[in-house]
């Protein structure tokens, strides 16, 4: 019994972890086609916080859903892996045309364990974003 008692002790501490890494996506406003999203985001180069945070939040929209947009739903119903290796190649990433806006929170900080952390305000087209994900078959028309 002690054994279970540890085993989810550290499940939860690994999901906890997880959770930080990955930033936290909160909707600020959404008029059924744009949406204002803040993105919590931490990063080895300071540089490199606002790619982070775009890639948190798309892959909150696709995998797990945000409050706020789309019922709270995920946008990826059909998996296809070739599809979204494609979406977040670093060069010239898709999921570009559908950002139209992008402002930092400040400067991001640095921690105490050497990374950096910012928040990030990031507009989404959803509407053409929902539109092309229907296109490829990622969503159900």
């Amino acid at each position: 019994m002690r054994k279970i008692g540890i085993l989810a002790l550290l499940v939860s501490l690994a999901a906890g972890l997880w959770a930080q890494e990955q930033g936290s996506v909160t909707t600020l406003e959404f008029d059924g086609k744009m949406a204002l999203f803040s993105v919590d985001a931490s990063a080895p180069k300071v540089g490199d916080v606002t790619t982070v945070a775009l890639e948190n939040l798309f892959r909150a929209l696709l995998d797990e859903g945000v409050e706020g947009v789309n019922n709270g739903q995920r946008f990826m119903e059909i998996e296809n892996a070739k599809w979204k290796e494609n979406f977040f190649k670093s060069k010239n990433s898709p999921y570009m045309s559908y950002v139209k806006g992008i402002q930092s929170e400040g400067e991001p900080l640095k921690t105490d364990v050497g990374d950096y952390k910012g928040t990030v305000l990031v507009r989404v087209n959803i509407d053409f974003f929902v539109r092309q994900l229907k296109a490829y078959g990622i969503m159900k028309k």
